[in-house]
């Protein structure tokens, strides 16, 4: 089994980047989900040792498919940065929220790793490709950390030594591994990334698609000719991370997979998407 698990679940690490065997300490409700889950699929695996399970833990999905035909069109103002920033940029939000500028960053705001959705997929197909072609999934080391948790250990010098000295080599058939690309990216270089991918976009298909209402298109043209994506800085939110960006050493060693796509990728094939369909999978505005 491959779960879809997530990099919330270290919450905000004492160090970066993040490795697989870092105590789990979600923040906020949808990491715990994701941490409750990865507990029962370790119970599930101890219970019936037939079982193989990868976890894999998304840091930040975003893009599209790269023929601009696939991509994420939420209901709503979206949760995530990346359609958020291409709903302003189509002119169909008025700004961008940017929730905390205070964090102790180079810019001030929350620092994560992104990763290209199509990326995300190849590390599906790697997981699988281990599930089907490895008997045995667990000859790696992994971490103690668990027996840890349950004994309550306390952030105590003598526990930290030893949960160092407890990572020993064993037998487990349910694996994690992180997805993301290695490199952190703060929220504002991600709306600067994608303000200059947009700008690349081909003006006159744009406005002379059926699909684009005079709102939209004026909308459009009074951010061609500002070239910036209006931001409304807001305080953080609660249970956000100032900065998480993944270790993908065991990835690369244990699956053979490692994420292709940069930034600029990511925001060129988003905004290919936006741009083809600046309402999402609707032909015009509901």
């Amino acid at each position: 089994m491959v779960f879809s698990s997530s990099a919330t679940v270290y919450g905000q690490p004492e160090k970066i980047p993040c490795v697989e065997d870092f105590e789990l300490k979600a923040m906020n409700p949808y990491g715990r989900t994701k941490l409750f889950l990865e507990e029962i699929a370790r119970d599930i695996q101890k219970a019936e040792p037939d079982w193989r399970i990868i976890l894999l833990r998304y840091f930040n999905p975003v893009g599209a498919h790269e023929s601009g035909k696939i991509g994420e069109d939420p209901k709503g103002i979206p949760n995530n940065l990346m359609p958020y920033i291409q709903q302003v940029a189509v002119g169909r939000l008025p700004e961008l929220n940017v929730y905390g500028h205070d964090y102790p960053t180079k810019d001030g705001s929350a620092i994560r790793d992104y990763i290209h959705v199509m990326d995300l997929a190849d590390g599906h197909t790697a997981a699988l490709r281990k599930l089907f072609t490895t008997e045995s999934i667990g000859d790696q080391f992994i971490s103690f950390s668990c027996l840890v948790l349950e004994m309550k250990a306390d952030s105590s010098s003598f526990w930290k030594f030893l949960r160092v000295v407890l990572n020993v080599f064993v037998l487990s058939g349910c694996v994690a591994y992180n997805l993301g690309t290695g490199c952190g990216t703060s929220v504002l270089e991600m709306v600067a990334a994608f303000e200059k991918a947009s700008l690349k976009v081909n003006v006159v298909s744009f406005l002379l698609s059926p699909s684009r209402s005079l709102s939209l298109v004026i909308k459009f043209l009074v951010l061609k000719l500002l070239q910036k994506i209006p931001i409304k800085l807001c305080p953080r939110r609660p249970g956000d991370a100032t900065a998480v960006y993944a270790s993908t050493e065991k990835a690369q060693r244990e699956l053979g997979w490692k994420a292709k796509y940069g930034v600029a990728e990511m925001c060129r094939d988003q905004w290919k998407w936006a741009s083809s369909n600046p309402w999402g999978y609707q032909s015009k505005k509901p």
